[in-house]
């Protein structure tokens, strides 16, 4: 968790309650790290994953039907490659 604690800049004591919640609603399980014994791994369970899938999809056919009300030479970027569902582009 000491990755996300500075990616995210939030103290240990913030991603610890979150993770602790997001446990105890069976969206991520903790697991020993293979190697060190002082840190844990958090990974999704499968119905997060289900969750997390439906969700990206979702996002992305709202960004295509956003999308697709702005005429292509309004739009600040070129149009994805067909078949790419890519809703970031920076």
């Amino acid at each position: 968790m000491e990755t996300r604690d500075r990616e995210g800049g939030v103290s240990p004591r913030n991603i610890t309650g979150l993770v602790d919640a997001l446990e105890k609603t069976g969206h991520v399980r903790r697991a020993p790290h293979p190697t060190d014994r002082r840190a844990v791994l958090v990974e999704l369970t499968p119905s997060a994953v289900e969750t997390m899938t439906r969700m990206q999809r979702e996002h992305a056919d709202l960004d295509d039907s956003l999308m697709g009300a702005v005429a292509p030479s309004d739009r600040p970027f070129p149009p994805a490659a067909p078949g790419s569902r890519t809703t970031a582009r920076c």
